[in-house]
């Protein structure tokens, strides 16, 4: 289905969809881990901060980002990092880059990819420059924690060749749905290393929409403006509530193997999804207090827009302004990376991601990339839940409430053309 491109876009899906892993223990396991909170409080505050980054004047944009590709690319380069390098970005996380708590941050997303009921693949890989000599425990560090493998490529004397390399590694890794993640211009001869991360889940859902319950039926967007979108429909039990903190009703759609599942956060006609965006990037919003505290299971009459998105988020800006500033500079520090005595710098930090929600389930791909260069001068009756306005959505992982995607919806369009900032 193709929809036109309409002028308001959302964050976060104005429905926010929360990957999260379902069964009994999960959201006991989450709610007594008392570290989650400050540990996903950096990809609560990357909501707010990619909403601004792409609003087109006082317009919001439909968003989709995968916060935990982000986290790992950072994490790996942060793992390299000394000095105030090291310490900004442990700061942003709210933890040390040591090797356990890295392993311990990101244990839970690897092993929620070891399912048979859906798919979801995390790669990361670090594409290196010809003859460049990376320190053994770097490279020893990056394949613990993340199974981070090492490509040898030249940036020097066949940059298209190495662009290629890593470009079609991303598009292998996410099934095709990340095309051309680096731009021709982001590859120079003083580029020493690039780390990329990839992301693909496809699930089904455990309660599926009826294609034959699908109608047309309204979406209201900003200005009072409404247009046409195709609406699915199911009623089922489901997992439903309403939080007046948030002012908004909460719905939790499971995934077939009931490991991960979607949350739909959709405020009330009182509120906007621009005030539950704020409330949701406070560094204290917990989704699995969420969910344990403010849902029980229900028949609920659910009415859900079809939709598919793509998005291209240059987060140069976003992370300095999280106080990550010193690694774009001709000080920063990676020399636990490598002995060269050139220094080394990050010149680019950009991610592509997708999403598309029809009546089977989610597809959804993200991929990541830092590009790092030399250093130069330089109750009875069933509840309704219609999402027929904006909202915000996030899938996560529950064991420790890991935000594989998060995005919003302001508008019911099919954002096909990639928006760079």
């Amino acid at each position: 289905m193709l929809w036109p491109k309409f002028s308001y876009i959302y964050v976060a899906l104005q429905i926010l969809i929360m990957m999260a892993v379902e069964g009994n223990t999960a959201v006991g396991a989450m709610a007594g881990n008392q570290s989650l909170g400050m540990k996903h409080s950096f990809s609560n505050i990357l909501l707010k901060a990619v909403s601004e980054e792409h609003k087109q004047g006082d317009m919001s944009v439909n968003l989709i980002f995968s916060p935990v590709s982000l986290e790992i690319v950072l994490a790996a380069a942060g793992m390299g990092a000394q000095g105030e390098t090291r310490q900004q970005i442990a700061d942003a996380f709210g933890e040390s880059l040591d090797l356990k708590s890295m392993k311990n941050r990101f244990s839970s997303i690897f092993e929620a990819s070891q399912n048979n009921s859906y798919t979801l693949r995390v790669a990361t890989r670090m594409f290196v420059q010809r003859n460049y000599t990376l320190k053994q425990n770097f490279v020893n560090s990056s394949l613990e924690v993340f199974n981070c493998g090492v490509a040898e490529v030249d940036f020097v004397e066949e940059p298209v060749l190495a662009l290629n390399s890593v470009n079609g590694w991303v598009e292998e890794n996410t099934g095709g749905l990340i095309k051309n993640l680096l731009s021709e211009d982001a590859i120079t001869s003083d580029t020493r290393l690039v780390l990329a991360n990839a992301v693909y889940f496809k699930g089904k859902w455990a309660q599926p929409f009826d294609k034959a319950n699908t109608r047309k039926d309204k979406f209201n967007i900003a200005g009072g403006q409404q247009v046409d979108v195709d609406m699915m429909f199911v009623e089922k039990k489901f997992r439903y509530g309403y939080s007046r903190d948030l002012k908004a009703q909460v719905l939790e759609l499971p995934y077939e193997g009931n490991r991960l599942s979607m949350v739909v956060l959709l405020p009330s006609l009182e509120s906007s999804v621009e005030e539950l965006e704020t409330k949701i990037s406070a560094a204290d919003f917990d989704l699995s207090e969420l969910i344990t505290n403010h849902t029980s299971r229900r028949e609920v009459m659910v009415h859900l827009p079809k939709f598919k998105l793509e998005l291209t988020t240059n987060l140069e800006n976003i992370l300095a302004k999280l106080g990550m500033t010193t690694m774009f500079t001709d000080v920063a520090d990676f020399s636990g990376i490598t002995s060269s005595p050139e220094g080394l710098k990050v010149s680019k930090v950009v991610q592509k991601a997708f999403i598309e929600v029809s009546e089977e389930g989610t597809e959804a791909a993200a991929a990541t990339g830092i590009i790092i260069r030399k250093c130069r001068a330089a109750p009875s009756m069933p509840e309704i839940f219609k999402a027929d306005r904006p909202f915000i959505y996030l899938i996560s992982e529950r064991d420790q409430n890991t935000v594989v995607f998060m995005g919003n919806l302001v508008n019911c369009v099919q954002q096909r053309a990639h928006e760079e900032l």
